[in-house]
């Protein structure tokens, strides 16, 4: 019988197919690399900062006023070599910088900050662009409690009856330092927590005063009315009363070793109100749930960011909504931006949420779709979440 030869495997049907899908795949794959490649020219504030190669960067936040980048597969070289370009290009006024991080400011005010991760072989790079101030008229209302600044050129962002925050520009370090102490003989010297470029204090009356120093010789004041204080105070009352009291015996004897009660104390006293984390890791805005209020006009929106379980909630108070948006975080930190995905069914958006100044929680920025920001201040946790509690959840 005669052998039938066979063909060989490379000319076979399902061969030839193979290789056409592996190459169409291929073809695929470099087609969606071109479209998703990164232009610099469309990055907004592209023009303030060095270039980098576009194939190594991920942009995170790409705004008018606020860009945020990743540079994938870097070396701890490449970002000092990147960290000295933004030296030669004006970024070298009010430093502030320790290992694997530069944040600094040119003369124009804009605010650059690059951080190397070691971890994941990358560096972030953000810019800030700095707000726009014109010549204010000090306030009347509860401007009246602190002193005036010496400089007039500002922008006020809130002034009613329950809080005052401005921006005052052209104030050098030492300025600042001296309105500090201006600060103080005015009688805001209750309860301070004082540091290099921030004070927080409270008044005899109760209201509570934060100045920092912002860089870029810009300076902050913000001053909160008593009425937020005894509002949370009111809660904690009410959910002190709920509680089931103690027995006589238990109040009596009291067992618990000395060292214990000294470890709790110090555990208490690094607690801070408005999240789950210590007041050390709050500052790292990567993990745990966070509270922000905002308090303009007649009812307050709040964000509870829980970022252990990936989720943001927004809700207001005060209006009759009795509903509260729940979305799922996409990626980022707060350090950086906390990017959110919103999805009614037919369209999709997304927002930024991010620490105003790195490291520094109590002021929350939101950027909506449209890049217009809007300012949230931290807030009580537990009476936030009381507040969420009486709402009914609506999943974006």
């Amino acid at each position: 019988m005669e052998n039938v030869k066979k063909k060989p495997f490379y000319k076979e049907w399902w061969f030839i197919v193979l290789v056409g899908l592996i190459i169409l795949g291929y073809v695929f794959a470099i087609i969606s690399n071109i479209k998703n490649q990164v232009k610099w020219e469309d990055l907004l504030l592209g023009e303030y900062i060095p270039k980098i190669n576009e194939k190594k960067i991920k942009v995170s936040y790409n705004s008018d006023t606020y860009l945020s980048l990743v540079v994938h597969k870097s070396t701890v070289n490449e970002f000092s070599n990147y960290r000295q370009e933004c030296i030669n290009m004006g970024y070298n006024l009010d430093i502030d910088e320790y290992e694997n991080n530069y944040e600094a400011f040119n003369k124009d005010g804009y605010k650059v900050d690059i951080y190397f991760n070691d971890y994941n072989k990358e560096y972030r790079v953000s810019l800030d662009k700095p707000d726009v101030m014109n010549e204010i008229k000090w306030p009347s209302g509860l401007g009246k409690l602190v002193p005036q600044p010496k400089s007039n050129i500002g922008k006020i962002y809130t002034d009613n009856s329950k809080s005052l925050r401005l921006k005052i520009g052209n104030m050098s370090f030492s300025e600042y330092q001296d309105y500090v102490l201006e600060c103080e003989e005015a009688g805001f010297d209750v309860d301070y927590d004082k540091d290099n470029k921030r004070y927080k204090a409270k008044n005899l009356d109760g209201y509570e005063l934060t100045v920092s120093y912002l860089g870029g010789s810009v300076m902050e004041i913000s001053l909160k009315s008593n009425q937020e204080e005894e509002k949370e105070e009111t809660i904690t009352n009410e959910e002190e009363s709920m509680e089931e009291p103690k027995n006589e015996e238990t109040i009596k004897e009291d067992d618990t070793p000395k060292e214990e009660v000294k470890q709790e104390k110090e555990e208490t006293s690094n607690s801070v109100s408005y999240s789950t984390n210590d007041s050390n890791s709050v500052k790292n805005g990567n993990t745990g749930v966070y509270a922000y209020q905002s308090r303009t006009g007649n009812y307050d929106n709040y964000y509870i960011i829980d970022l252990d379980n990936k989720y943001v909630y927004f809700f207001s108070d005060g209006n009759g909504d009795m509903i509260c948006t729940r979305a799922k975080i996409s990626s980022g930190d707060l350090n950086s931006v906390v990017v959110v995905t919103y999805n009614d069914g037919n369209t999709f958006w997304q927002e930024g949420l991010h620490f105003k100044y790195k490291r520094q929680p109590d002021h929350l920025i939101m950027e909506d779709s449209d890049h217009y920001e809007f300012d949230f201040y931290s807030t009580n946790l537990n009476a936030a979440l009381k507040i969420r509690d009486t709402k009914t959840i609506s999943d974006y």
